[in-house]
């Protein structure tokens, strides 16, 4: 059921022609529908949709509308489209400027991914691109912190014996992995997807990420040592090492990051 951007502006601006009328929220929505940034995100952006995927929605409005709209409709529940009855589900949600100002400050590498990857079906004063472009020169300052700081979660599973409790080797394993499906993407300076699509955009857009995601699937599969830990270990290291990241701060990552 993949859709090119097209395709769902086409399916958007239909449905806002016609069922969108029909919606509890409509009246409240209507004043600012001339001047939103109407966008959509999720599967239907990426062109990973399928049958039963939501048509998922983002009508931002400008913050001197937000007030008097959140005030009509009761509060930010009586702002949103949630229509089961069309075919895909519609999900819609309102929000102000300056919440996806927020969003793109730069130093959150899945809003950006988000928003780099949304199709635009409304964007009255043509700022989004603009915007997008700002928070990532902003990401790609931040990046040698967020490496960093994932390295240090990722390598923390070397202490995971440590751990009495199972619950907390979980956490562990689970925030390593994470850190792995992220680290090969945040070395090229490039953001990633929040946690539904790591893997799946990791094989797309690494050379070596299949072998990673390979490696992490192993280590759900068995209880985790730190001999079991090792070759994933040893292909993150080569992977920070070729994206240029000196191989002290690899060895000494305690001391180093």
């Amino acid at each position: 059921m993949s859709q090119d951007h097209e395709t769902v502006r086409s399916l958007i601006c239909d449905y806002f022609a016609s069922r969108l009328l029909e919606q509890p929220a409509y009246p409240h929505l209507k004043p600012a529908l001339p001047v939103a940034k109407v966008l959509v995100t999720g599967g239907f952006s990426i062109g990973t949709a399928r049958c039963g995927s939501d048509l998922d929605i983002e009508m931002i409005v400008p913050d001197e509308l937000y007030p008097a709209m959140l005030q009509g409709a009761g509060g930010p529940r009586g702002l949103r489209v949630h229509d089961e009855a069309h075919t895909p589900l519609v999900d819609e949600k309102v929000r102000p400027m300056t919440w996806l100002r927020r969003r793109l400050a730069g130093d959150d590498p899945e809003s950006l991914w988000i928003y780099q990857h949304a199709v635009v079906v409304q964007d009255p004063d043509a700022q989004l691109p603009a915007r997008v472009a700002l928070a990532a020169e902003r990401f790609r300052e931040h990046v040698p912190q967020l490496v960093a700081s994932r390295y240090r979660t990722f390598r923390s599973l070397v202490t995971i014996e440590d751990s009495r409790e199972e619950l907390c080797r979980q956490v562990m394993l689970g925030k390593a992995i994470e850190s792995a499906l992220t680290l090969p993407l945040l070395a090229r300076e490039e953001p990633h997807p929040y946690p539904k699509w790591q893997a799946w955009w990791l094989v797309e857009r690494h050379a070596r990420g299949a072998e990673v995601v390979n490696l992490c699937r192993r280590m759900l599969a068995k209880p985790v040592t730190r001999e079991a830990f090792e070759p994933l270990r040893r292909i993150i290291d080569d992977i920070l090492i070729e994206a240029g990241y000196r191989e002290g701060l690899v060895r000494n990552f305690w001391r180093k990051l």
